[in-house]
């Protein structure tokens, strides 16, 4: 029995879904009182770190972003080598990673949340899947010598205009000089800045558009190869 997880208070509760990528099955922890998570720290002090911090518990859904990617390293398998570490940052419910896995390759997860990389966990005993290697992690604060990645995997991470620069130096600081960054973003107008910044800081990119099918409605979304030039 899984011991009870919490988040502002709010014990978490869950249940099993499935989501398919590709012609796969995948089960994963769905969450199902978000709505409370996001009442209690709604609830807050102001002056909380939480609040401060915006702490917002965006990890609690699966995000069409998260299904394109995990589809997009389904589909590319000639990207990768055997040997290859595979980094899922602000992991969420960490489907990519899972995909990931199953392929048979090494990931580690990340995530400034800690029930995330919980649920995580659980998701990956759902489908037999080895536990993965788990990191609390905040990007502005990056250990010098945390491990570099051959494929960091960020679904949906620049979401904020103020978070381009940093999620850039999390781009250089976690890859390798030779590694590969996938990136998805729900097509959103603002990305373009973005994608401006990190053709200046240096980085290559082929974007791709796609569409998946997520609770009955049709996204489009991006998914992007960045690499350092």
């Amino acid at each position: 029995m899984d011991e009870p997880v919490y988040q502002y208070g709010v014990k978490i509760e869950s249940e099993t879904e499935e989501v398919k990528v590709g012609s796969k099955t995948f089960k994963y922890c769905k969450i199902i009182n978000a709505d409370a998570i996001y009442n209690a720290l709604a609830a807050m002090d102001n002056a909380q770190d939480d609040v401060t911090d915006e702490r917002i518990p965006y990890w609690t859904e699966l995000w069409p972003s998260a299904l394109a990617l995990s589809e997009f390293i389904l589909n590319n398998s000639h990207l990768f080598r055997e040997h290859f570490l595979f980094h899922e940052i602000g992991c969420g419910l960490a489907l990519p990673s899972m995909v990931c896995a199953d392929m048979g390759y090494r990931t580690l997860i990340s995530d400034y949340a800690e029930p995330a990389l919980s649920f995580a966990v659980r998701s990956r005993k759902l489908n037999g899947l080895d536990t993965p290697e788990t990191f609390l992690l905040d990007w502005r604060h990056i250990p010098k010598d945390f491990q570099r990645c051959n494929v960091l995997l960020a679904a949906d991470v620049a979401y904020e205009k103020r978070m381009f620069l940093t999620v850039i130096e999390v781009f250089e600081k976690l890859t390798l000089p030779d590694g590969l960054i996938l990136f998805a973003e729900p097509n959103r107008g603002y990305a373009k800045e973005f994608y401006e910044m990190l053709m200046v800081a240096g980085f290559s990119l082929e974007k791709t558009e796609t569409v998946v099918e997520l609770k009955n409605f049709s996204h489009h979304v991006n998914v992007c190869v960045i690499r350092k030039r």
